[in-house]
């Protein structure tokens, strides 16, 4: 964050929190450790004070239905947005107004979560975290103890009392993950040797016939070994559906293909089953009822709901068919969501295409506009990110100096601005101030 360069002699820059916040004499202002820090100006006998959010660079981000996460290189945890039923962990100070429930305008550490390597949000408010030795922890929306037994509860307004967790839960079943993932509730986890687990509510989207009931509906509160036997390499967990990519690159889907998302036609099943068109992938995101994917050459192909145009072919038909996301950009990543899209072009530009508006929220495309598309969009700013991820209707992305930015809906402060004043963005703006 930098404060106007004003010549030297003029006014006098102090910090009265030092060993949080630095300042130089013409004002610059440098982040000395995570915390809230007071930069003072004085000049003529006047002075004024002006508070300043110092946070280290970030590593990792995750984005759940509303809530976001992000780890810094010491595996400290910080979250923002949604906190009805517990997705950023401990209680927090401030209430969103307009859905009268718990939030964070800005990114809050979790204490309770350290040495966590790498993070996954869900779509039903749940973050997971996977430490350094492998071991798979949740906390969050806790509905039937799905990830855990825990004797917390969160009141939503309108909707009643559920059983969340605070802190982190351990996973049941005691095994070691290499990589977690979560939809919209459930999860799944690759193993050292790449054996797919699906856990959570659900029945065919777990991948193995389900053995337990929560609330009247199939589920299973213990990571079990999804059918097929095979070796994957990445997994992406949407709403009623699960996808991954198998060693040497050919997708697989399992679930539910109202709408096509598992990539073939015909009826869904539990049953891992390959994508049409003989793609080889290298990223893989699934949302929802739409699925997205990278092939090796960086063409982005979606297929599954596209009411809004979130397949990016220029078209609104759905499709059970992988179909080419139109433009001619190479992509090395794409981020699927409710009604949109997003991806990063080799060169790290942000691309966004689907819908661009909706009830009381706008932007979720981040170009300056409410229109949706049918295509491909740059992203405003021209800022280049190295990872890019896409909520239900708010996006964000993470530059190579660890800022993050986002755009889209703000209802539950999951922009980390610090207020709620705007409901949504049309553009990126900084998380906790980022220039």
């Amino acid at each position: 964050m930098l404060a106007t360069a004003i010549p030297a002699g003029q006014i006098s820059w102090t910090s009265n929190t030092p060993s949080i916040v630095a300042v130089s004499p013409d004002g610059k202002v440098t982040g000395v450790s995570p915390g809230t820090g007071e930069v003072k100006a004085s000049s003529g006998g006047e002075s004024a004070t002006a508070n300043v959010i110092a946070l280290p660079p970030f590593v990792d981000l995750t984005l759940g239905r509303s809530h976001a996460c992000a780890r810094t290189a010491q595996n400290v945890l910080y979250c923002w947005g949604d906190n009805a039923v517990a997705a950023l962990g401990k209680t927090s100070p401030e209430i969103c107004p307009s859905q009268l429930r718990q939030c964070s305008t800005l990114p809050r550490s979790l204490v309770e979560a350290t040495n966590f390597v790498q993070l996954s949000g869900g779509g039903s408010g749940i973050t997971c975290g996977l430490t350094s030795g492998g071991n798979a922890f949740c906390w969050g929306h806790n509905r039937d103890d799905w990830i855990g037994p825990t004797t917390d509860t969160c009141t939503v307004e309108g909707v009643g009392t559920s059983a969340c967790a605070r802190t982190p839960v351990a996973v049941p079943g005691g095994r070691v993950f290499t990589s977690i993932a979560l939809g919209g509730a459930h999860a799944c986890a690759l193993t050292p040797g790449g054996a797919a687990y699906c856990w959570g509510l659900g029945g065919d989207q777990l991948g193995v016939a389900s053995t337990e009931t929560c609330a009247g509906a199939p589920c299973n509160r213990t990571p079990l070994a999804v059918a097929g036997g095979l070796s994957f390499t990445t997994l992406a967990p949407g709403n009623q559906h699960t996808c991954g990519i198998a060693v040497g690159g050919a997708a697989y889907c399992w679930g539910d293909n109202a709408v096509g998302q598992l990539g073939r036609p015909g009826p869904g099943g539990p049953a891992p089953t390959l994508v049409s068109g003989g793609h080889s992938f290298l990223a893989l995101s699934a949302y929802s009822t739409q699925t997205c994917g990278v092939e090796t050459g960086g063409d982005a192909y979606c297929w599954g709901d596209n009411g809004f145009g979130q397949l990016g072919d220029n078209s609104t038909a759905a499709s059970s068919v992988p179909r080419l996301v139109a433009g001619g950009l190479k992509f090395t990543v794409v981020a699927a969501s409710l009604e949109h899209t997003c991806g990063l072009t080799i060169a790290g530009g942000a691309y966004c295409w689907g819908q661009n508006t909706g009830l009381q929220v706008s932007g979720q495309l981040g170009n300056g506009s409410t229109t949706p598309s049918q295509v491909p969009v740059p992203v405003a700013g021209g800022r280049a990110f190295v990872q890019l991820l896409a909520g239900r209707q708010a996006t964000c992305g993470r530059t190579a100096s660890g800022l993050v930015y986002c755009w889209g809906d703000n209802r539950f402060g999951q922009l980390g601005i610090g207020n709620l004043t705007l409901a949504y963005s049309l553009l990126p703006l900084g998380v906790a101030g980022a220039p």
